[in-house]
C-alpha cells in the first residue's frame, strides 16, 4: 500500500512512471528516464516525497533512472 502512494506521489509531480520496492533496510525508487536524464532537482523531490511519507532514512533510499 505505501509503495503505491509513493509511486503515486511521484507520477504527480510529473514523472511518467514509478516503481517503488521497499525492504526491510531500503526503498529503491525507479523513475521512467527522463529527455535530459534524472537532475539533482529531480532526485530531491522524489528524496522528499520517500521521507515524508516513510520511516526511511536518506541513506537507505536508493532512487535509480530506467532506461
Amino acid at each position: 500500500m505505501l509503495e503505491t502512494q509513493i509511486e503515486n506521489l511521484v507520477i504527480a509531480k510529473g514523472y511518467a512512471d514509478c516503481v517503488a520496492f521497499m525492504g526491510d533496510n531500503s526503498i529503491s525508487v525507479v523513475v521512467s528516464a527522463m529527455a535530459d536524464g534524472l537532475q539533482t532537482e529531480d532526485v530531491a523531490k522524489i528524496m522528499d516525497i520517500v521521507l515524508s511519507e516513510t520511516e526511511y532514512t536518506a541513506e537507505q533510499v536508493k532512487i535509480l533512472e530506467a532506461e
